[in-house]
């Protein structure tokens, strides 16, 4: 299955940790000065967080495998019912 995730690229980040308060699932945290995500299960992968960052270390980035509704890898749904 295909999701999405935030991506914190270290370097860039400054700590200043305007995505951990619109993290409503509690998935960002400051470790040592840094963002991190914390439990990648919790992020629900929308990106309120990203348009806040002030150094742009955030991105959304997608993680997994595409599956249709029918479990075949790789083929959109419409293509299975609309062939």
């Amino acid at each position: 299955m295909r999701r999405t995730i935030v991506k914190i690229d270290e370097a860039l980040c400054d700590g200043f940790g305007r995505c951990v308060i619109p993290c409503v699932e509690g998935a960002i945290a400051i470790v040592n000065g840094k963002a991190k995500v914390l439990k990648e299960e919790l992020c629900d992968g929308l990106g309120y967080c990203v348009g806040l960052c002030p150094t742009g270390a955030l991105s959304v980035e997608a993680r997994g495998r595409f599956l249709n509704a029918l479990g075949v890898e790789g083929l959109s749904s419409w293509a299975v019912f609309f062939p």
